[in-house]
């Protein structure tokens, strides 16, 4: 399939856990979405919560890595954080990029070596599933570790069907998320360019809070 950048629509929005069976088959992650509004007679944090859910899981792969200031470069950091994010030991991840089929995915992690934890799977099993028609969905994001350490983390899952679930549960077709993203970006970039006049009030909160640098608009 080709790659699809789901970045527009979840980026700067929170991972939160993963609900997941027997060897994280099947696996859900449940993510807190910012940039996109939810119509409806609620507007509450729960409307802004989207799961991806994913059947046929053959691998999951995480990594983190922190800076080291004397080196000047990051190291590896060996911890199972979304173990502990589904535990509520440590506070959801901040989402930075998303992509699901990105063919430069699996390499990644797998250059990883020893500093990537397969939770399921492995490489290998991953590189096969993917070889016999699964799918690959990559997510990185920043967070802080229980022991206060700061990490950027990734996330890897290779599983032979994915879906997406609105805050209401119902399942949406996952092509359409990259675009309501985009809206929300244009519709914050209209809002912002109409600073030195009358502006119509915020539908979205995060418009006032999110405020741009001269690049943005």
């Amino acid at each position: 399939m080709t790659a699809l950048d789901l970045s527009p629509f979840l980026r700067d929005g929170y991972l939160r856990k993963a609900i997941h069976g027997p060897e994280k088959d099947p696996l859900e992650l449940l993510f807190h979405v910012l940039r996109v509004v939810v119509t409806g007679r609620r507007t509450g944090p729960r409307d802004r919560l989207y799961g991806l859910r994913f059947e046929g899981v053959a691998g999951v792969g995480i990594e983190a890595v922190r800076w080291h200031r004397d080196a000047a470069t990051f190291v590896p950091v060996r911890s199972d954080w979304l173990s502990a994010l589904t535990r509520e030991e440590m506070e959801p991840v901040i989402v930075g990029t998303a992509a699901l089929g990105d063919p430069e995915a699996i390499g990644r992690l797998a250059q990883a070596g020893d500093r990537a934890l397969w939770l399921t799977g492995g490489p290998d099993e991953a590189a096969a599933a993917l070889a016999l028609g699964a799918q690959s969905f990559e997510a990185t994001a920043e967070g802080i570790l229980p022991d206060g350490t700061n990490v950027n983390a990734r996330v890897l899952v290779v599983a032979n069907r994915v879906r997406a679930n609105n805050p209401q549960g119902v399942e949406v077709p996952i092509e359409s998320l990259p675009a309501l993203g985009e809206q929300w970006t244009q519709n914050w970039r209209d809002y912002w360019r109409r600073k030195d006049g009358p502006r119509a009030p915020a539908p979205d909160a995060q418009y006032e809070w999110s405020v741009p640098v001269a690049d943005d608009l």
